[in-house]
This record gives structure tokens, C-alpha cells and sequence, in this order.
């Protein structure tokens, strides 16, 4: 058996606003709590009986369909952990999600200096093999090519801008 709460306390830089928790809890285990920094009101307006805001405005009503959102995703995962005969515990039920987003934030591509992506095409063309007319050819030319380039543009943002080529990216080419 399983469950998820929420639970409304005084916030400690204000007393007026609420500090909400999700408590997280699987039979035979502690249960553990993760603080909601996204959703906020006045501690007058929270129902603990409830567990959510009064229905006062749609503001609270927006912050409920939040709450119950949330609730709901970490069902899915322990109703799917459930089936699939997983041994899991509230602290793995806690950090489902940030695990996700830290692995979608490493597969996100970083944005590329000049310099970096010149250096990245210098070692593609360095290591490009391909074949024309029944023999073997390096796109040495191109690495050659390249190499002028960044020389080039080194020398010129020196010059012109007075900074380095690896300070210069795409999105400052107007």
C-alpha cells in the first residue's frame, strides 16, 4: 500500500503565505516529504482536511488542478512500479521525476562558440575517409581550409573586437 499527501505549514520567511509538502508514503518504510517551491498561497486560504486550497477564485483553483496533477503523476509511477513487481522505496518515489530531468537536460545540446565548432568540423574532416573513384581519399583540403578559417577569424576578433574567438558565438553574428 501506498500513498501521497500534501500537508500546509507556515512558511518560515512568511507566516502568512502556506509551505506545501508532498508526503510520501509505502507501508513497511519511513515516509518522506519534498517541499513544492511551484505552488504557494496564503495559509488562510489551505485546507489540510481538504488538502488543497480553499475554492475561493480561479487562482485556487488553477494551484488545485496543480496539486492534484502532481498527485496524479506520482500514482502512475508507483501503480506501474506496482506492476511491474518492482522493489521500490518513497525515497525512489521522491526523486522519480528529478532523475528525468536531469537526464533530458544532459541530452540537451549546449550552445557551441565559434571556435568550438570550428574545432569540431578541423577533427570531422581529419577523420573523413571516403572513396572516389575505387580509392581511398582524406578531406585533407578541408581540414587545411578550416584551419585558415579559424586562423583568420582568430587574427580578426583580436583586431576588430579586441576579445577571443572562443567568446564569440552563433547568436552574437548579426
Amino acid at each position: 500500500m501506498f500513498s501521497i499527501n500534501f500537508k500546509g505549514a507556515p512558511n518560515p520567511k512568511n507566516e502568512k503565505l502556506v509551505k506545501i509538502e508532498v508526503v510520501f508514503y509505502r507501508s513497511g518504510y519511513s515516509r518522506v516529504t519534498k517541499s513544492l517551491k511551484d505552488v504557494t498561497g496564503y495559509l488562510k486560504d489551505w485546507d489540510d482536511a481538504t488538502q488543497s486550497f480553499k475554492p475561493k477564485d480561479d487562482e485556487h483553483q488553477k494551484k488545485n488542478k496543480i496539486l492534484f496533477e502532481i498527485k496524479e503523476q506520482y500514482e502512475r509511477v508507483a501503480v506501474e512500479w506496482e506492476a511491474k513487481g518492482i522493489d521500490w522505496t518513497p525515497v525512489q518515489w521522491k526523486y522519480c521525476f528529478s532523475a528525468l530531468n536531469k537526464s533530458n537536460k544532459a541530452n540537451e545540446t549546449k550552445m557551441k562558440s565559434l571556435s568550438q565548432m570550428l574545432d569540431y568540423l578541423i577533427e570531422k574532416f581529419n577523420q573523413k575517409e571516403r572513396i572516389k573513384n575505387g580509392e581511398i581519399v582524406k578531406s585533407s583540403s578541408n581540414v587545411k581550409e578550416y584551419e585558415i578559417l579559424k586562423r583568420v577569424l582568430t587574427e580578426f576578433t583580436t583586431k576588430k573586437y579586441k576579445t577571443a574567438l572562443n567568446r564569440i558565438y552563433f547568436a552574437d553574428i548579426d
